[in-house]
């Protein structure tokens, strides 16, 4: 029998079934605990372990099997970011970090699972003595093709002093060739200033160091002399480097205590990032250029500008790469993870979407082949010789920024 009354209380509760007189209940058994997806995954890998070591009819090399298991692993998260480093991958990563690698002087454009383009070859480096050109394509490292799994857009022009670099290069009309280069020492400048017709200020960065100090010796080379009437920043092929460097100079046109950035994890609470000082050059108008080789600390920097109305970005849409990665070193190797997505100040995600959403859309969008954008990009990385004038092409992206400059 059940109580009528619904509504239970010290003086009126509900009843419970009642159980046959003078029989004892059964106890309840709990079910057994499942195990989780990742014990299930363990206890699955412990089973392949054991049947090839009692039924494999060769010698496994483990150390091998497990860099190739733990990049599978990574790899099927299916984060294009994140990735498993190897030993040697990882102690390069250090010395990267720490600016004791050595180069051979090539600047690339990746292509996923396609071979590589040369977009220039700095002078007097290892790729400029072995003759390597601009338009030579890389279809293979170290005897391997770039269209393996294996490399998926890896860096590999970095290493050690000394260490060789083996390329297969094709160019137009003839066969391929091997190339085998020795990293040393090679600077390559952070950018190109230029002041332009009109009291207009060229800056273009090929990457974001340290905290800035290159960057902002280039800026006031500009800002030297006569006062400048506006400025270009020219992020084209720009792929990041470090946050601090793109905020400090996202602060100097800006306001004091701004917020940038948005970050947004999934193990804690989400953090915005602001400027705490700057602002001293927060009425010069500004003008930013992005393609789809700009990303991450680019995207950030034109984002937050963008959104506060203190910069027109012209060019095409940004690469959309809008995450945080963390180095964490393991028994063996180490893993790059993804810790964090990035919002621009008005909440817009950075991370390229499936869907296509994501990356920076410019205000005017100028559709223009890579090609016509390398002139400048080029001077910065040649230096002051530039390109041959048998080279140089139209930009139109450049000239759409001096027309918006124009008072």
């Amino acid at each position: 029998l059940f109580a009528a009354e619904t509504n239970p209380s010290p003086e009126n509760p509900v009843l419970a079934p009642a159980s046959d007189a003078g029989s004892n209940p059964r106890p309840e058994v709990e079910p057994p605990p499942q195990p989780s997806p990742a014990d299930s995954f363990l206890q699955s890998m412990a089973h392949l372990i054991g049947v090839v070591e009692e039924r494999f009819h060769g010698l496994p090399d483990w150390e091998k099997v497990y860099d190739g298991a733990a990049a599978g692993f990574v790899r099927a998260l299916g984060d294009r970011h994140t990735e498993y480093l190897t030993p040697a991958e990882h102690a390069a990563w250090i010395a990267e970090q720490n600016g004791e690698q050595a180069n051979v002087g090539l600047v690339l454009r990746a292509r996923r699972n396609g071979p590589m383009e040369i977009l220039a070859v700095l002078p007097g480096t290892p790729a400029a003595e072995a003759g390597l050109q601009r338009g030579d394509r890389i279809v293979a490292v170290d005897g391997r093709s770039v269209t393996d799994d294996w490399f998926d857009g890896k860096p590999f022009l970095s290493g050690e002093l000394g260490s060789k670099l083996s390329l297969k290069v094709v160019r137009a009309s003839e066969p391929e060739r091997d190339v085998e280069l020795t990293r040393r020492n090679v600077h390559r400048p952070v950018g190109f200033a230029k002041r332009l017709r009109g009291g207009i200020g060229y800056l273009h960065l090929r990457e974001f160091r340290g905290i800035g100090e290159e960057e902002f010796e280039l800026l006031n080379t500009l800002l030297e002399g006569e006062p400048l009437k506006g400025l270009v920043l020219d992020l084209r092929f720009n792929p990041g480097g470090t946050m601090r460097s793109a905020a400090n100079l996202a602060a100097l046109f800006l306001e004091p205590r701004t917020r940038i950035l948005g970050l947004h994890y999934r193990h804690k609470p989400d953090e915005s990032v602001s400027v705490d000082h700057g602002g001293e050059l927060r009425e010069l108008p500004l003008v930013i250029l992005l393609n789809g080789h700009s990303a991450s600390a680019s995207e950030v920097l034109a984002g937050a500008l963008q959104d506060h109305g203190r910069a027109r970005v012209i060019g095409t849409r940004s690469r959309g790469k809008g995450s945080s990665q963390s180095v964490y070193p393991l028994t063996r190797g180490a893993v790059k993870l993804t810790v964090a997505l990035w919002s621009t100040p008005n909440g817009r995600r950075i991370q390229r979407q499936e869907s296509g959403e994501g990356g920076i859309l410019p205000d005017v969008v100028v559709n223009a082949d890579d090609n016509e954008g390398l002139p400048l990009a080029n001077r910065l990385l040649l230096g002051s010789a530039g390109l041959p004038d048998k080279d140089r092409r139209p930009d139109p992206a450049l000239r759409a920024a001096l027309a918006a400059l124009k008072p």
